[in-house]
């Protein structure tokens, strides 16, 4: 048990951190430790002493603005894991720790900026908030003086919607934040709500553990049957439903990237279409349900009955595709007779979590369930393991023929699971990616690109446009950086034929540079089959001319997310309806966008089916429900 004093434990407020704030050269107090600021000043210093002991070398760039990209005869596209260019990796020649130094110096920098932003709001807040605190008291006082307590006055209405406003723009002011709070009690005790009522997912289904007695039960007759009925690719795709717990939330998407993994989609039809039909005729067999949700045109989630689910469960056991669940026992990592394997809880205490004790060379897929501590498994595809060391490394070029999908992360919709990794070498592609490698077209046969929440990454490698094949791109970063003859512009995506899908952050505002920059590259137009464009963070008060409605004829879904500036959707309203496309809009976090329901369903958007209103305060008179949501009836089934 912990000895520390129970005033250790406690978290102070902000205002309380404030005003207690040593004098200069006073020893630190206990908690001064928890001061952000006061612990990146420290930072800082230790590290500007290392920049100037080791000065960062500026690397020799290879312009290639005017290489054309490589034309060659079109090739089908493969599944195959490329390893030409693993993520992570840099042509240039230089220190590597000198470059480290320099970027710690850079992201120090900016964390202390937000940190003091966060500061300044909160006494922002405070201020203004203690404001109303008195004028309503006052209000309260005066209705509880009256002789009528039933009804407000004009009065006081007005006085009450005018403090509401100014909440409302306070609100609007407050970045995005979790909503929960690290306790020390633990990684995962938190506030809110909890997945499976506050216990563990241990995936271990309670009707299956009597194989007969289910095997009775008209339900897995019923279940069986279906499962007959299905093509041999369906089958497995239904079965990939037994190692998830029964009841829980599984998404489309996760669904769609783990059976492209597979190789199991048909040929000759867009991933999204073809996991829909799938799910589909799960539906209409009653295999699994759709989880509703206002903000989605349609069911994006699903789950599977506990009956179902525990017969799923049980074919899956008899034809041998995965094998994690004992009667009367918690679930347990096995290699199945199909070459699967499925990490469960405490998967990194059994023996098999040793490269010896794993027969690796046939595995097709290894696929994380509930393990919160997955970096084992990188040791059973390592080439040196007759040493019997506890050795990480990148997966092997060479041990690794068989392998299809390799999924360490979570498949929850919520992040209540934490997943660690013992050295961050192994997870280069996670959230704290900085940069794509430079020879990303050598991924000849890269489809979707999800760099999305990579918040390291500044500028998108040049070749990015010379990727073919390339139909989703998530995460394209546009930024005020100069150096044009490196990265890839917005203008340059053209080259993308196949792109439907694409969502831009916007991320300017970054250090000044040095020389003029030349004159930024506006695109002409946007991909010609894209259909779904999502921006977040648009910094401009107007749109650029091309993201006008009138010029969106292909369009089908916009998202524009964030947007403090954003005053409108044009310079003039249009005096008639524009031949826009757009179905399915969604604005969120636009405060000063100002436009009514009238100039937004008949004249900008006329062919709108959906929209989504979330902290768009000057969206006006729409027929919204309390969730901000419309539907056009005359197209719902």
């Amino acid at each position: 048990p912990s000895m520390a004093p129970e005033k250790a434990s406690q978290q102070p407020d902000m205002e309380t951190k404030l005003e207690s704030e040593p004098k200069p050269n006073q020893e630190p107090e206990a908690g001064d430790d928890l001061d952000p600021a006061k612990s990146i000043k420290k930072i800082r210093t230790i590290v500007e002493t290392l920049h100037t002991l080791f000065p960062p070398q500026l690397p020799n760039l290879t312009k290639s603005r005017s290489i054309p990209p490589p034309k060659s005869k079109v090739q089908k596209v493969s599944l195959t894991p490329a390893i030409s260019a693993p993520i992570g990796t840099t042509s240039l020649n230089h220190d590597e720790s000198e470059n480290s130094i320099h970027k710690l110096k850079r992201n120090l920098r900016l964390l202390e900026e937000d940190v003091a932003k966060l500061r300044v709001l909160n006494e922002v807040v405070g201020e203004e908030v203690s404001r109303h605190i008195v004028p309503l008291d006052k209000l309260l006082q005066k209705v509880e003086k009256g002789t009528t307590k039933s009804q407000l006055t004009k009065g006081m209405k007005k006085d009450l919607e005018d403090v509401n406003k100014k909440i409302f723009n306070l609100m609007c002011q407050v970045p995005l934040l979790p909503n929960r709070r690290r306790k020390p009690g633990g990684l995962d005790s938190e506030d809110g709500e909890v997945e499976n009522n506050g216990k563990g997912i241990e995936c271990l289904p309670g009707i299956h553990a009597n194989e007969e007695d289910l095997k009775r039960l008209a339900v897995f007759r019923q279940v069986k049957e279906k499962f007959i009925e299905l093509r041999i690719d369906r089958k497995i795709c239904m079965l990939s439903f037994a190692v998830f717990p029964e009841n829980q939330e599984v998404n489309r998407t996760m669904l769609m990237y783990w059976w492209i993994g597979e190789g199991i989609l048909p040929d000759g039809i867009k991933p999204e279409d073809a996991v829909k039909d799938i799910l589909k005729e799960f539906m209409e067999k009653k295999l699994i349900e759709p989880v509703e949700n206002k903000r989605k045109v349609e069911p994006n989630c699903y789950k599977m009955t506990p009956f179902v689910h525990s017969s799923v469960v049980l074919i899956s056991e008899e034809i041998g595709l995965f094998s994690m669940y004992q009667k009367g026992k918690k679930p347990r990592m096995k290699h199945s007779d199909l070459k699967k394997v499925c990490l469960v809880e405490e998967s990194s205490s059994q023996p098999e979590a040793k490269a010896k004790k794993m027969p690796a060379g046939d595995i097709e897929t290894v696929f994380n369930v509930s393990e919160r501590f997955p970096d084992f498994a990188f040791k059973w595809f390592s080439e040196d393991q007759s040493s019997g060391k506890k050795k990480f490394s990148s997966l092997s070029k060479t041990a690794y023929k068989m392998l299809k999908v390799f999924y360490l992360g979570r498949w929850e919709r919520t992040a209540n699971r934490h997943i660690e990794v013992e050295n961050p070498e192994l997870m280069k592609a996670c959230y704290n990616l900085e940069k794509l490698p430079d020879k990303i077209d050598s991924l000849k046969a890269l489809t979707y690109l999800d760099i999305t929440d990579c918040y390291m990454i500044d500028r998108m490698p040049k070749r990015l446009s010379w990727l073919d094949n390339l139909e989703v791109l998530k995460g394209f970063v546009v930024s005020d950086a100069t150096d044009v003859e490196t990265f890839c512009l917005l203008s340059e995506l053209k080259h993308l034929k196949k792109l439907r899908k694409l969502s831009i952050t916007i991320n300017k505002g970054g250090p000044k540079p040095h020389k003029a920059p030349k004159k930024a590259a506006v695109p002409s137009h946007l991909p010609e089959k894209l259909m779904k464009l999502d921006l977040q963070c648009f910094p401009d008060a107007e749109l650029p001319t091309l993201l006008e409605p009138g010029k969106l004829r292909t369009l089908e879904k916009l998202y524009i997310k964030g947007g403090t500036k954003l005053t409108g959707f044009g310079k003039s309203v249009p005096e008639e309806p524009t031949e826009c496309s757009v179905k399915v809009l969604r604005l969120k976090f636009l405060p000063r966008l100002k436009v009514e329901w009238r100039e937004l369903r008949e004249l900008y958007f006329p062919k709108l089916e959906f929209l989504d209103k979330y902290q768009c305060p000057q969206v006006s008179f729409c027929p919204c429900d309390g969730i901000g949501i419309w539907r056009d009836k005359s197209t719902q089934l």
